[in-house]
């Protein structure tokens, strides 16, 4: 994908950002080994594919309310524990968090780009959810990267980072298992073995080392907060089978 920048851009404006092109080719990044760009190898992307041209249309569901624009999925089936989605393709930007820095530090960066750091240097709709990358080996998971949504306006386009620290990926569609999560994320390590133990109990087709939580409020919603802990699927989710697609 060429990404260009305005005519005339002074060198010195120019940022140094980087495109993620390991994703784009399917070679993983050391910093998201086994996570949602390896899902471009053409099995997973098949699966996905053929899910979505037979699903409904898509609703906008109501916890995406903060958001002007919401990352678009049909629910395939439900399980007593957890869901499936199908998600559509859609395009990022990221930032990895580095291991001596709080997670809000890498957010912040991901925000200060939807406001205006970036060329052409434009105010950028909000988007949710918030996802963060937990490598979960251990009992404290570790967050490794976050990323937000761009409007679907700029996927052929986007605005390009003026920090360096930040990237733009494509994500291509893709199966995920979901487990809703009301209030705060506390108690991540728990809740996330929770939902490792039911997939691995109904023997779901999902990568084992590392989820994501996806937020879908500010840190000014007291009430009545919707988050959700993802594993993506590799495979047709057993869930389909067993129960066929809901809605």
């Amino acid at each position: 994908m060429a990404v260009s920048l305005p005519k005339g851009t002074p060198e010195n404006q120019k940022p140094g950002f980087l495109f993620n092109t390991h994703f784009i080719l399917g070679t993983p990044s050391p910093l998201d080994t086994a996570t949602i760009p390896d899902l471009l190898n053409p099995a997973p992307c098949r699966t996905t594919s053929r899910h979505l041209t037979s699903a409904p249309a898509i609703r906008r569901p109501y916890f995406c309310s903060e958001g002007d624009d919401c990352y678009s999925f049909v629910t395939t089936c439900r399980d007593s524990e957890y869901e499936t989605r199908a998600y559509e393709p859609s395009m990022w930007v990221g930032s990895p968090v580095h291991p001596n820095e709080d997670r809000y530090r890498a957010v912040d960066r991901l925000r200060d780009y939807f406001n205006q750091k970036n060329v052409p240097g434009i105010q950028i709709e909000r988007t949710v959810p918030l996802l963060t990358l937990y490598t979960s080996f251990g009992r404290n998971p570790t967050a490794t990267m976050v990323y937000l949504m761009l409007p679907r306006r700029f996927y052929s386009n986007p605005p390009i980072p003026r920090d360096t620290m930040l990237f733009l990926t494509p994500f291509p569609p893709m199966m995920v298992f979901v487990k809703t999560v009301g209030g705060w994320l506390t108690s991540l390590h728990q809740k996330s073995q929770e939902m490792f133990e039911d997939l691995l109990r109904q023997a779901e087709p999902f990568l084992p080392n590392h989820f994501y939580t996806a937020e879908y409020n500010g840190p000014l919603t007291i009430f009545n907060r919707h988050n959700e802990i993802w594993y993506l699927s590799y495979d047709v989710p057993r869930c389909s089978a067993r129960f066929g697609r809901g809605s």
